[in-house]
């Protein structure tokens, strides 16, 4: 397929279809493979979706740190190119702020607090949109999560860079990732996963282990949710 080709030119709805359930799969490199040839695509839909695979294969399944920092930058690429083509895309402004986070990552703690609130804004957005994703209001509570981690010194250099550093709390933290499991209960390893470990900040172990025990019960063989279960086990030996 040329890289002038129109949306017209091509079955849109059936590459979602396949991309979606390859994503679904755990199929990642090949759902990357398989989007490749569309990248160029003038379709919100596709952009984003391209986007999400080069983030799965960075974060998840690259374990060379250039070729990640890579993907990192070809994904904010295409997520930027879904918002220009439509901006009333949920989807679009949910994976800015997840890859915003990412890329920040290979950047450093400066980086990390400059973007902050454009990483906040874009969660914001994405739920404003759609109010019912639970994806979304995990991420915006784990922007709140990340923030009350930020130590003393982190917060004393941001206000070199804002007048008024971000800031945050646990509670709020807490309240959003309650939120999402009330929209979707069990969607993702990741939310069960960061309410026991809110839990623990606040004090809480009781709950606490109840959280962290239905991360290790989660039935699913993602890469994430592999993740989410080593950490969970290292977690409930400290409860």
């Amino acid at each position: 397929m040329s890289e002038s080709a129109k949306p017209s030119e091509v079955n849109i709805p059936e590459i979602i279809a396949k991309v979606d359930d390859m994503h679904e799969n755990n199929k990642m490199r090949e759902a990357y493979e398989f989007l490749l040839p569309y990248k160029d695509i003038e379709d919100a839909e596709i952009q984003w979706r391209f986007a999400r695979i080069c983030y799965q294969v960075g974060k998840h399944y690259e374990p060379d740190k250039s070729k990640a920092e890579a993907l990192a930058m070809e994904a904010l690429e295409h997520v930027d190119k879904g918002l220009e083509i439509d901006e009333n895309v949920f989807a679009c402004y949910k994976w800015k702020g997840i890859i915003l986070s990412w890329y920040s990552d290979f950047k450093g703690p400066n980086v990390r607090i400059e973007k902050s609130y454009e990483i906040r804004d874009n969660f914001n957005k994405a739920i404003e949109l759609n109010p019912n994703d639970a994806m979304s209001r995990h991420l915006m509570g784990r922007w709140c999560f990340n923030i009350s981690e930020v130590s003393w010194l982190a917060r004393s250099a941001a206000k070199l860079i804002f007048s008024e550093p971000p800031s945050s709390s646990y509670e709020e933290a807490l309240k959003h990732f309650l939120e999402a499991e009330k929209l979707k209960a069990g969607f993702y390893s990741g939310n069960l996963l960061f309410i026991g470990k809110t839990y623990f900040k606040i004090g809480n172990k009781t709950e606490a282990k109840v959280w962290i025990q239905k991360t290790l019960d989660f039935e699913s063989e993602s890469a994430e949710a592999k993740e989410a279960k080593a950490e969970a086990t290292q977690l409930l030996g400290k409860l």
